[in-house]
């Protein structure tokens, strides 16, 4: 491994980023139970995508049919993804005025749906015991052991705390990213779901991932470069050749019925990867695929999966499908409350999933309904 191509990651490793390793970018991120390897593999994906923009940048080319930005474009993207932390600070500016303004987030019946589902200490309570014999999490939220437990009956669990960053970032994209403008020279995405771009890196048209690429979980798990492509969104994402979502985009693709209909069978292509199929378009009802053992247990296990979700129910949002999150959401807290099969899936459900339902009165049905399969 020659110097110029190799990167020292935080922990003292380095990685290989010659040109032949940046151009199969493969598995970037990788499973792991620990937080530790997780971080890790967000480091070393984050590494990459500035090594491979560097490496292209230095030597005029670029990967497959993927042509490099233009300088002003580039020069465009460099100042929004400068001004990250400007936004997240305008998002906080938000959420203080929002709740300064005595614009309550939650009805009454969502605040106790809250209280019912967190403790005291603004964490989840235990719904399952984990897959795979891990200990579920056994008291209540004032720390007492449960009714008919020993003092050494099980180990705990820690509670993994709620996430106060999620909600001012949930809050951010309900309220139309304030402050945030349209570029009407960015338009990467209209010609994706027009089928006239491919998506890169390493990707393919929009018509040809949708017939070739049902099916092919190990292409949909380890390749991180079309799920940008697929549910744009008005966010920043790892991928450095996707584009963020414009509004007059969004409008465009909703506008047009082929590239409306093609965004529905993106969503349905990753129903199938999780194990699911939609039962009903129009009403966005969702049932369990007929591989749903095998493939609830991938996603169970699988947590990278749970930000492309977080994406996934963003973009429908973004693109007049915003009936099909409920349904999601509904379907997926009944099989980790009450049959325990997506049990894992549960704090992104509560603290991310569920937050981006845009309409207040939706999102405090959902709480309520959460709260109530709980009791059970």
């Amino acid at each position: 491994m020659s110097a110029e191509h190799s990167t020292e990651l935080p922990d003292g490793s380095t990685n290989d980023f010659s040109p032949s390793r940046m151009r199969k970018r493969s598995c970037a991120v990788v499973e792991g139970n620990g937080d530790d390897s997780v971080k890790r593999a967000r480091v070393e994906e984050s590494l990459i995508e500035t090594q491979v923009a560097a490496t292209h940048r230095d030597e005029g080319t670029s990967p497959g049919q993927c042509s490099e930005p233009s300088a002003t474009v580039e020069e465009d993207r460099s100042v929004k993804r400068g001004h990250v932390l400007e936004r997240q600070e305008s998002c906080s500016t938000a959420v203080d005025e929002h709740a300064s303004n005595g614009q309550s987030e939650l009805t009454s019946s969502a605040s106790d749906a809250e209280d019912s589902m967190y403790g005291s200490g603004g964490t989840p309570k235990a719904y399952h015991e984990d897959m795979g014999g891990n200990d579920s999490w056994n008291e209540d939220e004032s720390g007492a052991l449960e009714e008919g437990k020993e003092e050494n009956d099980k180990p705990t669990r820690p509670r993994p705390p709620k996430s106060t960053w999620s909600q001012s970032d949930t809050l951010q994209y309900r309220l139309g990213y304030p402050g945030k403008e349209d570029d009407p020279e960015l338009n990467d995405n209209c010609k994706f779901y027009a089928n006239e771009i491919p998506s890169c890196p390493d990707g393919d048209f929009i018509v040809a991932i949708h017939n070739d690429w049902m099916g092919q979980y190990s292409k949909l798990e380890y390749h991180h470069g079309y799920i940008q492509w697929l549910f744009p969104i008005r966010e920043r994402g790892m991928n450095y050749y996707s584009q963020e979502l414009q509004l007059h985009e969004a409008t465009g693709i909703c506008s047009d019925p082929v590239m409306h209909e093609r965004v529905l069978k993106s969503y349905e292509l990753m129903l199938d990867f999780y194990g699911m199929k939609l039962k009903d378009g129009k009403t966005g009802e969702i049932e369990r695929a007929d591989n749903w053992k095998e493939r609830f247990h991938h996603l169970n296990h699988s947590s990278h999966n749970y930000l492309r979700i977080t994406r996934i129910l963003k973009c429908l949002g973004e693109m007049e499908y915003e009936y099909l999150k409920a349904p999601f959401l509904r379907f997926v807290l009944h099989e980790a409350i009450v049959e325990g099969t997506l049990d894992h899936t549960l704090d992104s459900c509560i603290n991310y999933w569920l937050e981006v339902l845009k309409d207040d009165q939706e999102r405090a049905d959902v709480k309520t309904l959460a709260a109530e399969l709980h009791k059970k």
